[in-house]
């Protein structure tokens, strides 16, 4: 797998399909926000619409916790497009992640867990997947390579590439295997993400229509 703009991380070896509860909880979240049948319509990723920078950065800004510079915001942003791009991942879908796994904090940790950076990758399972290229070698990555940002982003992208494959193209099923959650647990973290895809589509859609 080729890397771009110098991120040479690589994964060792080798649209939205939303079904059942997955789809019932998406048009439920889109009930409780547009209770008064206010216009509302998806952008179609497949037509190339894709949120600015300007737009998913201010957004970033607003939900932050705790609060991170304009910059900053920015600089993830424009990451977090591109590597979707290059996945072809639903901007908002990364977004949302990044939202629910670290309130968008490059740096969150988890020291029980051992979880890193923007998407909390699970270190102990994954370094023996990742690598970054050094000199035409592959070098297993460090945990604190993880709060590089791009490298963060670029590994947890992949990652949830991965598990959408796993699940046959289904989005939905593929944030449920991101979360390493099993059962109910893994319902509660496919809802709260559905939920933060709707509130960034809601902003998203304001900021179009903007005067």
């Amino acid at each position: 797998m080729r890397s771009k703009n110098g991120l040479n991380v690589l994964l060792k070896g080798g649209a939205l399909a939303s079904k059942g509860f997955s789809l019932f909880l998406f048009l439920f979240c889109l009930l409780l926000l547009f209770p008064y049948g206010r216009a509302f319509s998806f952008p179609d990723v497949r037509e190339g619409k894709m949120p600015d920078v300007s737009i998913v950065s201010r957004y970033i800004a607003l939900h932050a916790a705790p609060p991170l510079p304009a910059s900053l915001c920015r600089k993830i942003a424009r990451r977090l497009l591109f590597e979707s791009r290059r996945e072809h991942i639903p901007p908002y879908v990364a977004l949302a992640i990044a939202e629910q796994e670290s309130s968008f904090n490059p740096q969150a940790f988890n020291s029980k867990t051992e979880d890193y950076g923007l998407f909390q990758v699970h270190f102990p399972f994954w370094k023996r997947y990742f690598a970054r290229k050094s000199s035409g070698a592959l070098v297993p990555l460090k945990p604190e390579e993880l709060f590089n940002l791009g490298i963060n982003i670029r590994v947890g992208l992949l990652i949830l590439r991965h598990d959408i494959d796993l699940e046959k193209g289904d989005i939905a099923r593929g944030i449920g295997r991101y979360s390493g959650r099993k059962g109910e647990k893994r319902m509660v973290y496919e809802q709260q993400v559905v939920a933060r895809e709707v509130r960034f589509l809601a902003y998203w859609t304001d900021q179009r229509h903007a005067p």
